[in-house]
């Protein structure tokens, strides 16, 4: 019984070792990426071409249709009303 008890709390201390080596950073990234998308329309205009097509394929995942004087997305994301 001893042993078992013992296997237990070595089993436990390491689970508690590996979540605490789990990111600490989370509220950093959070907090950044809460920081962008407040400030999202800076960022598209000072980015380059290569990061504006991203940040657009990221809002219409769909793509875009263009027809001769409008643009329209297939769909838009529902998370992140426009």
């Amino acid at each position: 019984m001893h042993d078992r008890l013992e296997k237990e709390i070595n089993s436990l201390q390491n689970k508690k070792q590996e979540l605490l080596s789990i990111d600490t950073n989370f509220n950093d990234k959070l907090n950044y990426g809460m920081s962008l998308l407040n400030n999202l329309d800076k960022y598209f205009v000072d980015a380059d071409i290569d990061i504006k097509q991203e940040i657009i394929g990221l809002i219409f995942p769909e793509k875009l249709q263009f027809d001769e004087k409008n643009i329209k997305p297939q769909k838009s994301m529902m998370f992140l009303p426009l």
